[in-house]
C-alpha cells in the first residue's frame, strides 16, 4: 500500500499558521475588546457591586 500525501503539510507551516492566528487572536482582543492603545482608556471597567 502507497503512502497517501495529499494532506501532508509542513511542520513549520503547521507552526507558522498556529502562530499567525495566535497573534491575531491576541491583537484583537487587545486593540478590539479591550480598546488599549486606541481612545486612552479601556472599554470594558470591573463591575464592583456594593451592598
Amino acid at each position: 500500500m502507497k503512502p497517501d500525501y495529499k494532506n501532508w503539510i509542513p511542520k513549520g507551516m503547521m507552526f507558522s499558521l498556529i502562530a499567525g492566528t495566535a497573534l491575531s487572536l491576541a491583537l484583537l482582543l487587545v486593540f478590539g475588546v479591550f480598546g488599549i492603545g486606541v481612545s486612552g482608556n479601556r472599554r470594558i471597567r470591573h463591575c464592583w457591586i456594593e451592598i
